[in-house]
């Protein structure tokens, strides 16, 4: 992963749009000058892995789609359907973890965090984050239930000669037995460089 290009992760938000709902760019966003507030400039740029330059160009792609600075659930499917086919359930768990107040709305700190994490952290944050997405229910361990709905909804999205790298080789490799029933977050760790889930979460 790297510069804007995270795989499954997340999609080039970088150069794709973000219209939110009943709101449409035009001439005037793109001649009106956009400027993020100075202190959450210095604030994303001390946590997050982009320098000022980059944080601004990326707010600016954010604000001219998305005016009122807040995307909805609805807006990040929308974007994943501009990338991927048949992404709406991948999207929804997606906007689980972006959502990192849990409001309901991502906002351009909480959309930045994210896609820094997914594109420039180092490899254990890019695994905290992996980890957070197949957790669905957020109870610190992955059931096997969560791990077949998370490889499903990105068995969706990719074509078909691709699909025997996700499933069900990752839940052959982490689930051994049938009465494995959930994994922590240590064996998660210890198994991230397996081939099947290695390639799944594209370290």
């Amino acid at each position: 992963m790297g510069n804007c290009e995270s795989g499954l992760f997340l999609p080039n938000v970088c150069s794709k749009s973000l219209k939110c709902d009943n709101q449409e760019s035009n001439a005037t966003n793109t001649i009106v000058e956009i400027k993020i507030d100075q202190e959450l400039l210095e604030t994303l740029s001390r946590e997050t892995h982009y320098c000022e330059s980059e944080i601004e160009a990326l707010f600016k792609t954010f604000k001219a789609d998305c005016p009122c600075g807040r995307m909805s659930e609805e807006d990040l499917v929308k974007l994943y359907g501009e990338v991927y086919d048949s992404s709406t359930a991948y999207a929804k768990h997606m906007f689980r973890i972006m959502d990192l107040n849990q409001d309901g709305i991502i906002d351009f700190e909480e959309f930045c965090k994210t896609l820094s994490t997914a594109t420039r952290a180092e490899e254990n944050e890019r695994l905290d984050l992996a980890f957070k997405l197949f957790d669905i229910d957020s109870n610190g361990r992955i059931e096997r239930w969560e791990m077949l709905q998370i490889t499903q909804a990105v068995n969706a999205m990719v074509v078909p000669e691709s699909r025997q790298r996700y499933e069900p080789s990752v839940l052959e490799e982490l689930f051994s037995s049938p009465e494995v029933e959930y994994i922590s977050r240590d064996q998660f760790l210890a198994n991230s460089h397996s081939e099947a889930l290695s390639r799944f979460i594209e370290i």
